[in-house]
């Protein structure tokens, strides 16, 4: 059967949103002088913004964002705010070794009680929801894939961390499909993390970008940056201010952060190493009494599948479904493929969502949309001071797990920043991995996904 086609919307988030909360101009023209500059106005940038106003009171701080506060990956996601790094935690420990995947993995789950703290301690008001998130099997092979993760946890001494579910367990969360899982023997139905939540992450934006405010700081959006001077190796003079050109003006800054997800290349940050990334989620109408109490969801936890290419799921305060999934897509030199090509994947989402809630429950679905995140090779983030300028920071690479992780960031690059030391974790760094030629990415990122979609249905 055809996928039905989806409408293309604004994400979800956007559509109850009356006015913003803190005047955003663009930038005057002209010459500007500040102590830091912020590049990109999502999680990551305002959260850095915010910590370094924390420690540093009076600094002369902007936040310059091309389009509108939110209008990257922070404002498309799904809202989930879970541990997490990497494509598979046993796969992690293969390459990195127990001791640092543990420690990796910690710091996942400390960015998410961070998260929820700063939310807590600033009033934020976000639909904050400490629901935990469920990682459930649609098949047999996935039953082994979790009793695998479970059993990579608990050999990292982090078992309290999950929660096994049987079939029993899983359905009394989320009255899900059978789907074709197995008998016990087989692995557990599902696996739960309670150190995870949802988040409406337009408005912790919102709520960012207020406290940013409070404290001394200037946002302006819309205001893109053109370039940024230093950047490549041979032009970088350590001991000068770092200028950001815009298209009727400059600002001179004693430090620049970068924070600009899968838009960091065409500043030419990590060109060829950092991947601009399609995602595309959809989103229902809201759920009636009769439904909500025949899925019995009434915790409203985050749900994912055990499948390589993953569909991943939760509740809004409204009870819609906002739904993720079908292959991520890599368009030619970083585009982002079009209409035509963001329709066809959230038709895929669509299709996939009808195997989990059926016809016969009478949900429909009233839109879709996509965006673009940062990916690296290694599934890494790259937190860090480029080496040959270190006035010029950068947070990006979040590879999906950006809700937590580059919301808890700010704190980390911040405190790098003031000259603290961090942990000796591997995406504190600024070398990434890199896939070379257009081609080689372009045909490369198709084949490892599609091989990947191709692993799932055989299993």
């Amino acid at each position: 059967m055809k996928p039905r086609p989806i409408p293309l919307v604004e994400p979800f988030w956007q559509w109850q949103r009356r006015s913003l909360p803190v005047d955003t101009p663009p930038l005057p023209p002209g010459r500007h002088r500040v102590d830091v500059a912020v590049v990109g106005g999502g999680l990551a940038g305002l959260s850095t913004a915010y910590h370094l106003l924390r420690r540093q009171p009076g600094l002369r701080l902007v936040v310059l964002e091309a389009e509108g506060l939110a209008a990257g990956a922070s404002g498309r996601t799904t809202g989930m705010l879970s541990p997490g790094v990497g494509q598979s935690l046993p796969a992690l420990v293969r390459r990195l070794g127990e001791q640092t995947a543990r420690a990796l993995y910690q710091q996942t789950l400390a960015a998410v009680r961070d998260v929820q703290a700063l939310v807590t301690a600033e009033g934020i008001d976000c639909d904050l929801q400490r629901s935990g998130q469920v990682i459930f099997a649609r098949s047999r092979p996935q039953q082994r894939r979790l009793l695998a993760l479970a059993q990579q946890l608990s050999a990292l001494d982090l078992a309290a961390e999950v929660e096994i579910l049987d079939e029993a367990a899983l359905q009394r969360r989320l009255r899900l499909p059978r789907l074709s899982r197995g008998e016990a023997s087989d692995g557990p139905a599902a696996l739960r993390f309670p150190t995870a939540g949802i988040v409406d992450p337009l408005r912790l934006v919102l709520g960012l970008a207020q406290r940013v405010a409070a404290l001394g700081g200037q946002i302006h959006a819309p205001s893109r940056v053109l370039s940024i001077a230093g950047l490549d190796e041979k032009a970088a003079r350590a001991s000068e201010p770092v200028c950001l050109q815009l298209a009727d003006g400059h600002v001179r800054a004693d430090r620049v952060v970068v924070a600009t997800a899968g838009y960091a290349p065409k500043l030419g940050l990590f060109s060829g190493r950092l991947l601009p990334v399609q995602l595309q989620a959809v989103v229902s109408e809201p759920l009636s009494d009769a439904t909500l109490a025949d899925l019995g969801w009434a915790e409203r936890d985050g749900f994912l599948d055990a499948r390589r290419v993953f569909g991943y799921f939760r509740q809004t305060a409204d009870r819609r479904i906002v739904f993720g999934g079908a292959r991520p897509r890599y368009a030619w030199k970083g585009g982002d493929g079009g209409p035509a090509a963001l329709s066809a994947a959230a038709a895929q989402v669509a299709a996939d969502f009808a195997q989990l809630f059926p016809d016969e429950l009478g949900i429909r679905l009233v839109g879709g949309w996509g965006g673009t995140i940062g990916y690296v090779l290694d599934a890494l983030p790259a937190i860090g001071c480029l080496p040959h300028a270190p006035r010029i920071f950068h947070a990006v690479g979040w590879c999906g797990h950006g809700v937590a992780l580059a919301t808890a960031a700010g704190a980390w690059l911040a405190a790098a920043m003031s000259g603290d030391a961090l942990p000796a974790l591997p995406w504190f760094r600024s070398h990434l991995p890199k896939v070379p030629t257009e081609l080689g990415r372009y045909l490369g990122f198709a084949a490892t996904t599609r091989l990947m979609a191709a692993s799932d249905a055989w299993s």
